[in-house]
């Protein structure tokens, strides 16, 4: 057995006193946003767009019952190793605003004796920057009676303010 990320994003990047969208995305389309890359940086896989978001859960495999950006390894199986994912943001420009912010729905299982992680990373202009990681169950089911609520993100990336900022989400 590998490991299993599902994940939802809600991305929410805005200015606090007018409240700007910079990018809003739910994924409830079921398909690669336009705009945004979907590529493997290591191996042949990518993520998955839709309800499911994972084969052995069948019919209990989404967060809020919409669809969402998931990456099941488990579903490729044991000859699908070491892979490495990204989805790209497309560029905005958040220069001049006072704050950013990112907001985001997850949900990461990590099978135990693979170390994997789950990583977003913000592009300052230059360089891609860490913002968030997991690499450690943070929920890891899909029943809300085991996690309570649903793991959310919300991130000031205030600090990487400039004409071309992107958000990365990998999976390796």
């Amino acid at each position: 057995m590998k490991t299993l990320l599902v994940t939802t994003f809600i991305c929410f990047f805005l200015f606090t006193n007018a409240q700007k969208f910079h990018i809003n995305e739910d994924f409830n389309l079921a398909t690669l946003p336009n705009g945004w890359s979907n590529s493997a940086l290591n191996g042949t896989q990518t993520w998955n767009f839709g309800l499911d978001g994972a084969a052995i859960h069948n019919n209990n495999q989404n967060l809020d019952g919409t669809s969402m950006a998931y990456f099941d390894d488990n579903l490729y199986g044991q000859s699908s190793n070491d892979n490495h994912i990204a989805l790209v943001t497309p560029s905005f420009n958040n220069l001049g605003f006072l704050n950013t912010f990112l907001e985001f729905d997850y949900n990461f299982r990590e099978y135990n004796t693979i170390l994997d992680s789950f990583v977003v990373e913000v592009f300052d202009g230059s360089n891609w920057q860490m913002v968030f990681q997991r690499d450690f169950d943070d929920c890891g089911n899909y029943s809300v009676s085991i996690c309570n609520s649903f793991p959310h993100a919300k991130i000031d990336i205030s600090a990487f303010q400039n004409i071309n900022c992107q958000v990365r989400f990998r999976y390796y």
